[in-house]
């Protein structure tokens, strides 16, 4: 009864440990686009060489790939964890 205990507890802690680590990543991607977008924000408001800066701030923390977004965890067959 207890081992059968253990194991149901022992998956669910799988379960929970990757939805953890999905929503990391999606914040990570979130995060990313926000300093993306916060780049063209300093437009006409500071002073050029502080622009110039601010923005290759935010390009270089916000880098990452236009065509590259969170991975779809929707695909893996890892449904018998949830059973």
């Amino acid at each position: 009864m207890s081992s059968d205990w253990r194991m149901c507890r022992g998956q669910e802690d799988v379960v929970l440990v990757e939805e953890e680590m999905r929503r990391t990543i999606e914040y990570g991607f979130w995060y990313s686009g926000e300093w993306v977008q916060r780049g063209t924000q300093w437009a006409g408001t500071v002073e050029k060489e502080l622009e110039e800066g601010l923005v290759a701030y935010a390009a270089d923390i916000g880098c990452k790939d236009d065509n590259e977004g969170p991975p779809d965890y929707e695909d893996e067959d890892d449904d018998e964890l949830l059973e």
